[in-house]
């Protein structure tokens, strides 16, 4: 009896690192796939590989591959320097994101507004991707821009174009294909364009182009002088003379 559970131990010894070493295998795929670069040739027969590869040469379930992209976004941390490893937890935020569910909201969040996490751009982006059909877009979307302490104008312009972007039919791998979801982006470049401090030119812009109305209203014309800098010179002044010229009504020009 002794013996039958020595070699019972020991099979679920070995077990256990066949596991650990499968699953090692798993995630070197991972890291394949997330530092993967195309080439610079244009070849349209190149297959970019995705971690969908990994669940077909594993024969996982979904779940099995979501919980590997879990387990490779924590192998490497937060104070990790090396660039390449930096880049694999970094698509490791974006796929938990397409491969998780809402309940993955909450960690990406944190994320997010990490200010200090080299993966909060990524966070950012698949929040903005995850939500663009449901009405959490557009406050997700004030809680970037209107936020300077956490996000920065780097990230804030991102969003900006990202959303300008849903409603370009050009860009089809983003566009939003809802008249709704278009007319709630509309709305908020028109209420941003009152009040944007740091990027008024290009939310003016996107908001002439999504609001045609708006273009030569007095609400324009208002929030023009309003929030136009003082002191301005140079080309910058031409920029704004032009837009305010331009915002006049149209049998005055």
């Amino acid at each position: 009896m002794k013996k039958y559970y020595v070699f019972l131990i020991v099979q679920i010894i070995n077990i256990a690192l066949l596991y650990a070493a499968t699953q090692e295998e798993r995630l070197a795929v991972l890291e394949y796939v997330a530092l993967y670069e195309p080439s610079d040739w244009i070849d349209e027969n190149e297959v970019i590989p995705t971690p969908a590869d990994a669940k077909k040469k594993f024969n996982l379930t979904d779940a099995e591959l979501y919980a590997d992209i879990k387990a490779f976004e924590k192998k490497y941390s937060v104070t990790e320097t090396n660039e390449e490893k930096r880049l694999c937890r970094k698509m490791s935020v974006l796929w938990i994101g397409g491969y998780g569910t809402t309940n993955d909201y909450p960690y990406l969040r944190s994320i997010m507004y990490n200010k200090k996490d080299y993966a909060q751009e990524y966070a950012m982006r698949i929040m903005l991707e995850k939500t663009k059909l449901t009405n959490q877009l557009i406050p997700l979307a004030n809680e970037i821009v209107t936020n300077k302490t956490v996000f920065s104008h780097g990230l804030r312009r991102i969003t900006y174009v990202s959303l300008a972007d849903m409603c370009n039919a050009e860009y089809t791998n983003i566009y939003v294909n809802s008249v709704q979801i278009r007319s709630n982006i509309a709305s908020f470049f028109l209420e941003r364009a009152a009040t944007e401090p740091d990027m008024m030119l290009y939310v003016d812009r996107v908001a002439c182009d999504l609001n045609p109305t708006y273009r030569h209203s007095q609400q324009r014309r208002d929030n023009l002088a309003r929030l136009r800098p003082a002191g301005l010179t140079g080309e910058q002044a031409e920029i704004y003379d032009t837009r305010q010229r331009d915002a006049q009504p149209n049998d005055s020009k």
